[in-house]
């Protein structure tokens, strides 16, 4: 009979792998999501769509100074490879002044702070599913021992 530590210890597992198995697929859905033209890599264009879209938390098609902090806050752009991304106040990103971010500010960001290039680990221009799906890992992976542990995970949302 299994007593209740034994009982728990596989309820933890299951769920670890379940939740494994769910942020793999739905790493994978973003991927082919922002893969626009589905020809298995993220062009520049198509990330900079990613980025606004990730940014425009209520999809207003603006993004504010809550959205702004909030995306910066819970983000970290460290990779194995790549140094982590200086982000600036939303106030220099803000170029006309109107209070929120519109493509073309969003494209200038993507291309001043060099964020693309966290995501293209190879240098090759382009963000292959591999890239995209080491970047998105190593997001929740802060200690970057290879393991996603619950203070990691709760860390990214809070």
């Amino acid at each position: 009979m299994l007593n209740k530590k034994t009982l728990m210890a596989a309820a933890t597992g299951l769920a670890l792998t379940m939740g494994a198995y769910s942020a793999d697929a739905y790493t994978s859905y973003q991927y082919t999501y922002y893969d626009k033209d589905g020809n298995g890599v993220i062009e520049t264009n198509e990330f900079d769509t990613y980025v606004y879209n990730s940014f425009d938390i209520d999809r207003d098609s603006r993004i504010s100074n809550d959205e702004w902090t909030y995306y910066t806050k819970t983000t970290t752009t460290t990779t194995m490879t790549t140094p982590t991304i200086e982000y600036q106040t939303f106030d220099v990103w803000d170029a006309d002044g109107d209070g929120y971010l519109d493509d073309t500010e969003v494209t200038t960001f993507v291309r001043d702070t060099n964020y693309y290039t966290a995501y293209d680990l190879d240098g090759s221009n382009t963000i292959d599913s591999d890239e995209y799906y080491l970047y998105s890992f190593n997001r929740y992976d802060t200690n970057m021992d290879g393991n996603i542990s619950n203070e990691e995970w709760m860390a990214a949302y809070r």
